[in-house]
């Protein structure tokens, strides 16, 4: 049986969280900095990956993060020092996740109910539009990261 989660205030998203909650995780975790820029990036030499979440509590979202293979790699070996192989996209997923994760905090409160959610694989055929509502460009060290987001749920009543 599936219980409505209970209702809470909505704070609506803006890019402003969007970034702000992305570099305290990278800063936190990985003591990574982030750098604002403005302008979305060209997908890199070795291909852009992206890992995909969609969020649901008091409003319904959907969240992609991409960034440079490369980047992915880095990120693999931050989570397992020593590791031989790899993986790319479970390191960007395990990063999404702790992400959202925050990003929740931020959008509902810290403890508040939300459907759980599982990063998955994504590439632009995948998102609910060619254009997100929300799109941030930033880069850690030389590397682009983008989060593109959509707002799903149905209007707020005034």
């Amino acid at each position: 049986m599936t219980h409505p989660l209970p209702a809470q205030p909505r704070t609506p998203p803006s890019a402003l969280m969007l970034k702000e909650v992305f570099a305290r995780v990278m800063e936190d975790w990985a003591e990574l900095i982030t750098q604002e820029t403005d302008l979305p990036h060209p997908t890199p030499p070795g291909g852009a990956i992206e890992r995909a979440v969609c969020l649901s509590g008091t409003g319904n979202y959907h969240l992609v993060l991409r960034v440079p293979r490369e980047f992915g790699l880095i990120m693999g070996r931050i989570f397992n020092p020593g590791a031989d192989d790899v993986n790319p996209g479970d390191a960007l997923g395990e990063v999404t996740s702790m992400y959202c994760g925050h990003l929740k905090d931020a959008l509902w409160g810290s403890g508040a109910s939300s459907a759980p959610f599982l990063p998955v694989e994504s590439t632009p055929q995948h998102w609910p539009s060619p254009i997100p509502d929300l799109s941030c460009y930033l880069r850690i060290g030389a590397f682009p990261v983008e989060i593109l987001f959509w707002d799903l749920s149905s209007p707020i009543p005034v």
